[in-house]
């Protein structure tokens, strides 16, 4: 005969692995005795059964947990778990903060910026360079300060203003509204040329009447150029010019005696410039600037950082485009080929009639003129600067009605 012994046990806090312990159970003489343990294991219950003792023996022993999963639904805890929510120690889902992958420099100055230091973009350097690197975006320069050089990058055209383009070099050529240097047609010219003439050959008066040029015989490659250079060789002086020798404010090449007598300073910064310390010539210091105390020769600047003066230093010549030469404030002159501001000659038998718009702003001038021709040129100035208006009819031999797109004043030159 066998009797079956239940054992129940509320186990919440056990988990897998965990060993029940089961004492003194013992069978009375000739029988048998089953256990039976049940107990909960967070909200799911488990069964261990057909525990068998025979005999009159007391039996000790332990029953470990079978190994069992958990829900996540099953857990007790407050918050929302999801992708981005951890079971925190206290029993709540929250959004740990984390710790970055990305590893910083063993030191650093302030205020630099970071670098990366390798190609992986997980290890950070100090740059070296810190905001006094750079300059600021509202910086300006003089006009004295650009180099300008024999490119079109920075040229005005219909969509923005910009530079003048390079001069042609031909007194008798004008900027077009296309940006191109051509000769104004509307003349027949008092000047006779030469039969030929070689090609960029400067011309010269072949009378004393101003009427008659020729070919000079001479062209741009005939001169030095502004930046030519001359070789030592060239040097009009007595001696010989060696590595050992120096000119002399005597014009002779000697070797002088004696070793420098410039005093330097007690310290200094590395690669900083050094300047005189006084108006003697014999002392120099530190200067405290260094190569990046200033831009690079690469640096760029908007037009709108220009700071402009009255000087030519930076104006558009035959050998490289620039900025366009101050205005002569006289409405019947023009920039010519040589960077000049002057009068187009229209040849023999041309005349010209200026007119004055009203006071009052206006979208229409009605110039009546004096030519008694029909077709005519008719240029148009407001403030000074030459414009082209919206539209041009040559109403009859005598009058030009000028169409702006909105009310102006200003000047005309009828030129017949």
């Amino acid at each position: 005969m066998s009797e079956t012994i239940n054992a129940r046990a509320a186990a919440s806090s056990l988990v897998t692995g965990d060993k029940i312990p089961v004492w003194s159970l013992a069978a009375a003489s000739g029988r048998s005795a089953t256990l039976e343990l049940v107990f909960n294991l967070i909200r799911d219950t488990y069964r261990a059964t057909n525990i068998t003792v025979t005999g009159n023996r007391v039996f000790e022993g332990s029953i470990t947990l079978p190994a069992r999963s958990v829900a996540i639904a099953a857990i007790d805890a407050t918050g929302t778990p999801g992708v981005s929510t951890y079971l925190r120690g206290d029993g709540v889902w929250s959004s740990p903060s984390g710790a970055g992958d990305v590893v910083g420099p063993a030191s650093a100055t302030t205020p630099n910026f970071a670098s990366f230091g390798d190609a992986t973009g997980k290890l950070l350097a100090d740059s070296g360079y810190n905001p006094a690197s750079f300059a600021t975006p509202g910086h300006t320069h003089t006009e004295a300060a650009l180099v300008l050089a024999d490119n079109t990058t920075g040229n005005a055209s219909t969509g923005r203003h910009g530079f003048l383009v390079k001069l042609s070099g031909m007194v008798g050529q004008y900027l077009t509204g296309t940006g191109t240097w051509a000769t104004p047609s509307g003349g027949t010219g008092d000047v006779s040329g030469p039969g030929s003439a070689v090609l960029n050959n400067f011309a010269s008066f072949a009378s004393s009447d101003g009427k008659s040029v020729q070919d000079s015989g001479y062209g741009a490659s005939s001169f030095a150029t502004p930046g030519h250079t001359h070789d030592v060789g060239d040097i009009n002086a007595t001696g010989t010019p060696s590595s050992a020798n120096y000119l002399r404010g005597d014009g002779t090449w000697t070797a002088p005696s004696g070793s420098g007598d410039v005093v330097g300073p007690a310290s200094s910064v590395t690669n900083n410039f050094t300047s005189f310390a006084d108006e003697t010539g014999k002392l120099v210091a530190d200067s405290g600037y260094g190569p990046s105390s200033f831009a690079t020769p690469t640096h760029t600047h908007t037009e709108a950082a220009l700071s402009l003066s009255d000087n030519t230093t930076a104006n558009a010549s035959t050998d490289k485009h620039g900025l366009l030469p101050k205005l002569d404030g006289e409405s019947g002159h023009f920039l010519n080929g040589a960077g000049s501001w002057a009068t187009p000659s229209g040849g023999s038998g041309s005349s010209a009639y200026h007119y004055a718009s009203p006071a009052t702003a206006d979208t229409t001038w009605t110039i009546t003129h004096s030519l008694s021709q029909k077709y005519v040129i008719v240029v148009c100035a407001v403030a000074g600067v030459q414009v082209i208006p919206s539209e041009v009819e040559f109403t009859s031999d005598s009058v030009v009605t000028i169409t702006w797109a909105s009310a102006v004043t200003g000047n005309a030159v009828v030129i017949g």
